[in-house]
């Protein structure tokens, strides 16, 4: 089944599909679910899962059956869940989008690779793509771990001059 959406509520166009259907229509918003095989197409994103749900605001008044949707609120991904995204790729147990932040949250083992500045890996991973900020948060059984690769390294590396600093102060 395969379901467009116009422009004006995403601000961008987006294709979703998925093996089966289904929409829930409440007074606030509509719930899409796409089940076997889903994902979802931007223009400059992708996302999969064998669950996907997208939230849609819907302003009406009680009552009109009509529904004038106003915009995407959240997406989420579920089982085998992974996305793309320009410079950056994910995959966790569950991925939730919310457009209108630019946020996306990875829960359960969750992996952000950025092309350039390398992997994190967390138990659930907070991803601000308008910052380009990713907060990692571990368990007590599985901590968070950081990659950086290649470039990213000399990157990185690059960064501090002169005598090294702990805590704050320099080192004599």
């Amino acid at each position: 089944m395969l379901f467009l959406l116009p422009a004006a509520v995403l601000h961008s166009h987006m294709q979703i599909t998925g093996d089966v259907a289904e929409i829930q229509d409440f007074d606030s918003f509509i719930s899409m679910r796409f089940l076997q095989n889903a994902s979802v197409d931007g223009e400059d994103f992708h996302l999969c899962g064998d669950c996907i749900e997208i939230i849609l605001d819907s302003n009406r008044r009680p009552g009109e059956d009509a529904a004038n949707l106003s915009a995407v609120r959240e997406i989420h991904a579920t089982i085998n869940a992974s996305f793309e995204q320009k410079s950056h790729s994910g995959k966790a147990d569950r991925i939730s989008i919310y457009p209108a932040k630019k946020i996306l949250i990875l829960d359960g083992n969750g992996e952000i690779t950025d092309s350039e500045e390398g992997t994190v890996r967390g138990e659930k991973l907070i991803f601000d793509s308008a910052n380009r900020q990713i907060i990692a948060d571990g368990s007590a059984k599985k901590r968070s771990v950081i990659s950086i690769d290649g470039d990213a390294a000399k990157k990185s590396s690059n960064r501090f001059h002169g005598p090294e600093k702990l805590n704050g102060h320099r080192e004599k």
